[in-house]
């Protein structure tokens, strides 16, 4: 028995210098895996990765002061023009008839007039003219204080080949500095006996821009 008991064990021996001899050794212990580490050690890490539970949510915090204003930012376009109005003075119906005198653009009677703002217009006038007995040359200026924007002249007469009744016309465009006062002044060249005017009226549209250029047609 005792000689069974040496072979197996010199068995042993060789085995394991057998191995030895191979060029490489491996000793396990109970409680170690193949990679030399503890299975305990391995659990007790795994279980400290663990997520944490999360803590009840704080109290908000109070708002921040206001920030500085930035720069002003670039001027946009100009907008589109605004809505124009118009001014508009028509005849006294208490007093109808104007007498045209005979006289010079200075001693010229007003026929129409009316008080502008500053600002462009289209000024338009118009009135009626009737004749007296005899021949005259009626002339009528429009004025924006004492400065003429248009003039208009008929000849009428009770004779042949003048006109008995007849209407005057006269426009323009201008821009006011101030405001001013635009009248009609009429007077009349040469006859015998003095015309009238009638149904005199001056209408003003005011708009964005306005000016009036002089041409030779």
């Amino acid at each position: 028995m005792a000689s069974r008991r040496g072979f197996g064990g010199f068995a042993v021996a060789g085995a394991v210098a057998a191995v030895i001899a191979g060029g490489s050794a491996v000793a396990l212990s109970q409680g170690e895996d193949a990679g030399g580490q503890d299975a305990a050690a391995v659990k007790a890490a795994t279980a400290t990765k663990k997520k944490p539970l999360r803590g009840p949510r704080g109290l908000r915090s109070p708002r921040g002061l206001r920030g500085v204003p930035g720069p002003s930012g670039a001027t946009g376009p100009a907008g589109p023009a605004g809505p124009s109005s118009s001014v508009a003075v028509l005849d006294d119906s208490s007093a109808p008839f104007v007498d045209i005198p005979s006289g010079d653009e200075n001693t010229a009677v007003l026929v129409a007039t009316t008080q502008l703002p500053a600002g462009a217009y289209v000024i338009h006038a118009r009135l009626g003219i009737s004749s007296g007995t005899g021949g005259a040359r009626v002339v009528c200026r429009l004025l924006a204080g004492t400065t003429q924007l248009d003039r208009s002249i008929l000849t009428a007469g009770q004779i042949a080949g003048y006109v008995s009744q007849g209407e005057m016309a006269m426009m323009s465009a201008t821009t006011l500095a101030a405001a001013t006062q635009v009248q009609i002044r009429c007077h009349r060249e040469g006859g015998t006996s003095d015309p009238f005017v009638y149904q005199q009226q001056i209408l003003a549209l005011n708009v964005g821009s306005a000016a009036t250029t002089k041409v030779a047609f």
